[in-house]
């Protein structure tokens, strides 16, 4: 589901990508390492959609619990982090 979920994001078909990465939530449960993918994977396309607020606070959940899950060191966490920040200088310029 998620490699389907990537290709509807590369082909900006937002609203299958944001379907398909809700159902991996609900399937995998929160704390699963594919669920933490999946929900940064929809933070952006939230971010996509122009649903900015929405994605920030998204992306934020899913940073904490990489770093419960992840540790604070894993790569993902740090991409994750660098991102959120880069979101919220955005958000701030608006």
């Amino acid at each position: 589901m998620s490699i389907l979920a990537l290709v509807y994001r590369k082909q900006y078909r937002w609203i299958e990508a944001e379907r398909l990465e809700k159902t991996t939530k609900m399937i995998l449960g929160v704390d699963d390492p594919d669920t933490l993918a999946r929900m940064s994977s929809l933070a952006h396309t939230w971010k996509a959609l122009g649903q900015e607020t929405k994605a920030i606070d998204l992306l934020r959940i899913c940073v904490e619990k990489q770093r419960q899950i992840l540790g604070p060191d894993h790569p993902d966490t740090q991409g994750e982090i660098e991102t959120l920040g880069e979101w919220e200088i955005e958000l701030e310029d608006v």
